[in-house]
């Protein structure tokens, strides 16, 4: 299935200080213009030096694929496909140059030949684009011990990510702040041996992650963490069932660009989820269910 990149207005420029050229001619101008499309375009920005460069194309034929289109539904440009991978939970970076997105290697589909998101998340891999889909890039290759996925962009050099490594805790969750450029790792968020963290979103120095413990048959909630203070407080722990496959609880949380608002999925029944919001810091406790009501029962995902 493939998702949907929105994009809402060209890219930004690349900056040109230092350059002089002469525009007194027309030959001139049309020189200076081309030479201006040029530095100006997604394909003029290198791979960092380290990275590890990933093929890209674009088929429409592909099983799976990444694509560019305005909020209006105009006609989708594929800007990344692959014909047995599927590639999903795809970000722009504010500055709207640069897409990065989960891949997945785990072949475990009966019969069917494909690598999907229902085969889990060890074996996967975050790969960073030019929002045409050129220069494309990752830090890490995929490794059947690792989980390396959904990216979240912090700003236009920086991305949360979740990270598992089977050895610890079975893949407990610690998500990475990664550096695009240099593939330093930032910090990490880490709930000790007892909790697993995922899905965090940054906005300024508030962070929103899930959290659950490692023990089966539990709920999933919301913490918020404080860059500032360092404390990592609950804001939402939701009490219910079903437990399996999928736990009840809060899942993929987004804070409003101000950070005074959060939105997230939560998993209500077996296949019933629905859309909540609540006001930070305080709000997950009386936070507004915004699915409900609606007939038939929805699966409200992914905010």
């Amino acid at each position: 299935m493939s998702r949907t990149v929105t994009v809402l207005s060209a890219n930004q420029p690349k900056n040109t200080a230092g350059w002089s050229i002469g525009l007194s001619s027309p030959i001139a101008r049309l020189t200076a213009l081309l030479l201006l499309a040029i530095l100006w375009s997604p394909r003029a920005w290198a791979i960092p030096a380290g990275a590890i460069p990933v093929t890209s194309r674009a088929v429409a034929t592909d099983q799976f694929s990444i694509s560019q289109s305005t909020v209006g539904g105009a006609t989708p440009r594929i800007i990344f496909s692959d014909p047995l991978r599927e590639v999903n939970h795809a970000h722009l970076s504010p500055d709207q140059t640069k897409i990065a997105f989960t891949r997945y290697n785990n072949f475990t589909c009966a019969n069917c030949g494909f690598a999907n998101e229902n085969g889990g998340y060890f074996g996967t891999e975050v790969i960073i684009c030019n929002i045409d889909g050129s220069n494309c890039y990752e830090w890490a290759l995929p490794n059947q011990s690792t989980i390396q996925c959904i990216p979240e962009w912090i700003d236009n050099s920086n991305f949360w990510m979740m990270y598992g490594v089977s050895a610890i805790g079975n893949g407990r969750g610690t998500p990475l702040s990664i550096n695009i450029t240099t593939g330093a790792v930032n910090s990490t968020l880490d709930g000790g041996a007892s909790l697993t963290f995922a899905d965090p979103d940054q906005v300024g120095s508030t962070i929103i992650h899930t959290s659950k413990s490692v023990l089966p048959n539990t709920n999933v909630g919301l913490n918020l963490k404080s860059i500032s203070t360092g404390t990592d407080s609950i804001y939402t722990a939701p009490v219910g069932g079903p437990l399996n496959p999928v736990p009840y609880g809060d899942f993929d949380p987004k804070l409003s660009p101000d950070g005074t608002l959060a939105v997230w999925m939560r998993h209500v029944a077996a296949t019933e989820w629905h859309i909540f919001k609540g006001t930070i810091p305080s709000g997950g406790a009386n936070a507004t269910d915004l699915s409900a009501g609606i007939s038939p029962p929805p699966a409200d995902a992914l905010p």
